[in-house]
């Protein structure tokens, strides 16, 4: 028994070090190569992109007049309750797949329910009727980014049916807004 049991450590050990050598920790290779990303699932499915799954909480909130965005997402890490991601979803994202995805602005310092957000639009259909405008808290030193560093990875453009990962990702395109978030 002790035998087994120290063969199934030692192979497990060496399964991790082989798979810590194939990809060293901040390969950017690693995180975008989809092959080597784990599957992604969808729990939020809407025509143009999904939400996928992640150890979150996640609440939608229907438009209550004409003037308000279709839905209103709010995301956030279980153990990060006070640190929301919003989404705010247009009519469009529900009737057709993504045909693009296209960072188009960033606002810093938008205030909205007495608190400041930074702001991203992010467009997925050439035709501009599925922008989808994320709203992460401004960063302040010494508090969780979860919305910004890891929130934005669990949404993805559904360009086909089956909502494959494709390259590059809202994340990807978006990246390039940390500058603009304060200095880290």
């Amino acid at each position: 028994m002790e035998y087994v049991l120290s063969r199934l450590i030692m192979a497990t050990a060496l399964s991790l070090a082989d798979t810590a050598d194939a990809s060293p920790a901040g390969s950017s290779a690693a995180r975008t190569d989809p092959a080597a990303m784990p599957e992604r699932v969808c729990e939020i499915r809407q025509r143009a992109w999904c939400i996928t799954q992640a150890d979150s909480i996640i609440t939608d909130i229907p438009a209550w007049a004409q003037t308000d965005p279709d839905h209103t997402w709010r995301i956030h890490h279980r153990r990060y309750p006070d640190s929301d991601l919003v989404i705010f979803e247009p009519r469009g994202c529900r009737k057709a797949l993504a045909d693009t995805v296209e960072p188009i602005r960033f606002s810093h310092g938008v205030m909205w329910e007495g608190a400041s957000w930074d702001e991203i639009l992010v467009r997925l259909r050439k035709d501009g009727t599925c922008d989808l405008t994320l709203r992460v808290p401004v960063w302040v030193e010494g508090s969780p980014d979860w919305p910004f560093n890891e929130g934005r990875v669990n949404l993805v453009a559904c360009k086909d049916e089956a909502c494959t990962l494709n390259q590059p990702t809202i994340a990807d395109l978006t990246d390039k807004y940390q500058s603009l978030r304060g200095s880290k």
